[in-house]
């Protein structure tokens, strides 16, 4: 069984996000989009990481670093079981 976490966040600072992903994990993947939050409508930057196992204090560690590199009140992160393999 492996996890797929998402990192929601506002879409600004695009290539520190990516950095600071790449210091933690050797993949990840980057979505666009448009989001509401707080009744403003802004874009959206997802970061997907998908593990083999929790290790969910290097995830926590991402999400406060793209808060603080954001200048955002809060980072959402959800978690969720799932099958993956490589092929």
């Amino acid at each position: 069984m492996s996890i797929k976490y998402r990192l929601y966040t506002q879409d600004l600072n695009r290539s520190d996000v990516v950095h600071l992903t790449a210091q933690r994990f050797d993949g990840a993947t980057f979505t666009s989009g448009q989001g509401l939050w707080q009744g403003n409508e802004e874009a959206t930057l997802i970061v997907e990481v998908i593990r083999a196992d929790e290790r969910d204090a290097e995830i926590d560690a991402l999400a406060r670093d793209v808060k603080r590199a954001n200048k955002q009140a809060s980072v959402l992160i959800t978690k969720e079981s799932i099958d993956a393999s490589f092929v």
